[in-house]
């Protein structure tokens, strides 16, 4: 037996709308084709857009009355009594017949048209899936390229890497090698200083010890120069100054 639109949303046809609302919210996240376990299942994504025109159609209330009014094989008569006196077995019959024959009409052409609809979207569903299905195909390779084109950066970059710390490490060690230079040479120009200040200073003392014992042998010449003169004076008068002699009597 054909399933009808309650039996896809699982509902009675005397459910409210907001029962209808409920099932299918409850139905379209089960059967959502975008979770992981449904990617890839066609019957999936067909019986979620299922579920969605049939939500179309009894979701809206007048919709869903020219549906169920589909679904009625006959067309109820008032049992009025006044309809039932006003109206013969004779005229009764045809008009039933002439109902009952354009209301199958019209429900086997709804049907009909429902049946193409559906296949219609099961062959669009069925071309989707194997588009999707080439972009993800595309889209897997273009992620493995990426990937092997990310881990081949990531080679040329540790590379790189090794070679500037190569580089920070050779010229860490010729500056350091340098500094080594730089401060050997102000040792040895201190060293060179201290030498010459050394040298200087012993200059210096050699020359006021030179001094010295000029101011002495000077001061020990004048000494005996003047102790000359007091015994020259003391035997005869005698002055003597400088180099010259004085032999004049004094007056």
């Amino acid at each position: 037996m054909k399933k009808n639109l309650y039996d896809i949303l699982e509902v009675s046809q005397t459910a409210s709308q907001e029962a209808i609302r409920a099932a299918y919210d409850r139905l379209s996240a089960k059967f959502d084709p975008d979770l992981p376990e449904h990617v890839g299942k066609s019957e999936i994504r067909v019986k979620y857009n299922l579920i969605k025109d049939a939500f179309f159609t009894l979701g809206n209330v007048n919709n869903r009355r020219q549906y169920d009014f589909s679904l009625r094989p006959t067309i109820e008569i008032s049992h009025a009594p006044e309809a039932v006196h006003s109206w013969t077995s004779g005229k009764l019959i045809p008009l039933f017949l002439i109902v009952l024959i354009g209301g199958g009409y019209i429900w086997h052409h709804k049907n009909q048209q429902a049946k193409i609809k559906a296949i219609l979207e099961y062959e669009q569903l069925v071309l989707k899936e194997k588009q999707i299905e080439a972009e993800t195909k595309l889209e897997t390779e273009r992620i493995r390229a990426a990937q092997v084109k990310e881990r081949e950066d990531e080679r040329q970059a540790s590379r790189q890497r090794a070679e500037l710390e190569a580089n920070r490490l050779y010229g860490d060690r010729v500056t350091r090698e340098r500094e080594l230079a730089g401060q050997r040479e102000q040792l040895e120009a201190r060293r060179r200083q201290e030498q010459q200040e050394n040298k200087e200073r012993q200059i210096a003392a050699e020359r006021r010890a030179s001094d010295y014992r000029a101011k002495q042998e000077a001061a020990e010449i004048e000494r005996k120069v003047r102790l000359l003169e007091y015994e020259q004076r003391r035997k005869g008068g005698v002055t003597v100054i400088g180099t010259t002699t004085d032999t004049s009597p004094k007056k």
